[in-house]
């Protein structure tokens, strides 16, 4: 009987050569690059033979499974060069995560785990909040948006334009560092017009975006409540006190404009405007500047912020000697 025989070869290692990881397209990334989330990242574990199986672990995140079989970004099958194309998830954030790659060959044998000598990092921009609000007056608009989620919130920043585009004669009219922050009431704007308003979330990392655009319109301005006033002498020389019953009831309240004639007067510019009172809740105003003895007429003017003015009645006073 012929006796056949032959070697046999145990296949007890499995090794891996190299690991690498690329930019989109093959793009070699260089050492302090850093990716932002949705970018894609290249992986490529290479050998030297056929294997079951083929991964990379990125530290701090999770395993990538990887081929060769040409699909899912692996660009030639059966090359020995395991593959896959990734996509960084939303929020992520790395710095400098360790790519270790790891191999099973054909016959089931376990290479050691090998790194790759780049590291990745990756940071993410804040996801963008929503903006909502409502005109208060004629010349406030309150704002409020959603609150930020971002784990590494640096500030808000509000933006005001006369326009719906971003950037053309913007403004930035505050500057919020908590994230629970999430109102602004702007003042000190014009009646009945349009305004545009962006809010960016800026994180520690130097990423910002941008949230939609609002637009709205203060209201049309109402003139203020008027005053009643009298008129009467003093004890003292060529002085005439004036006094009104309440405060007057304006939100926007700016001062009383205290009028003075040597004759009677129907309008602001027929008068002298002797004082201009700045406390709302001023209700007397005593004229130490009367130049004679005869008679005086006196007015009150209540005026807003934006310049609308409404007047008292008439009181006359007869400064005697």
């Amino acid at each position: 009987m012929d006796i056949v025989s032959d070697d046999i070869i145990l296949d007890r290692v499995a090794v891996i050569d190299s690991v690498r990881l690329f930019g989109a397209g093959y793009f070699s990334l260089p050492p302090d690059t850093v990716l932002t989330a949705g970018d894609i990242v290249h992986f490529a574990v290479y050998t030297s033979e056929d294997g079951q199986d083929a991964s990379v672990d990125i530290s701090g995140l999770e395993s990538v499974g990887l081929n060769d079989y040409g699909i899912g970004g692996d660009a030639l099958s059966g090359d020995h060069i395991y593959e896959a194309d990734y996509v960084i998830p939303d929020e992520t954030e790395l710095s400098g995560a360790v790519i270790s790659g790891r191999f099973a060959d054909a016959a089931g044998n376990q290479a050691s785990p090998l790194d790759a000598p780049q590291q990745l990092s990756v940071t993410s921009p804040p996801k963008a909040v929503t903006v909502w609000g409502f005109a208060v007056s004629s010349w406030q608009i309150q704002l409020q948006w959603t609150q930020s989620q971002s784990a590494d919130f640096s500030r808000y920043r509000v933006f005001r334009a006369d326009s719906a585009l971003p950037f053309v004669d913007s403004l930035v009219v505050m500057q919020l560092i908590k994230a629970t922050d999430t109102k602004y009431l702007d003042a000190d704007l014009d009646e009945q017009k349009g305004y545009c308003y962006w809010v960016y979330v800026d994180d520690a990392n130097g990423n910002s975006t941008r949230s939609q655009t609002f637009c709205l319109r203060t209201l049309q301005n109402e003139y203020p409540d008027s005053v009643a006033i009298i008129a009467n002498t003093t004890s003292e020389s060529l002085t005439a006190k004036i006094s009104w019953s309440k405060d007057a009831v304006a939100p926007d309240f700016e001062a009383y404009h205290v009028l003075r004639s040597s004759q009677a007067f129907s309008t602001y510019a027929d008068s002298l405007v002797i004082d201009f009172i700045s406390d709302q809740k001023t209700t007397a105003y005593t004229d130490r500047s009367i130049p004679a003895v005869g008679d005086y007429y006196y007015r009150v003017y209540v005026v807003d912020r934006q310049g609308l003015k409404s007047p008292s009645n008439l009181a006359t006073v007869n400064v005697p000697r």
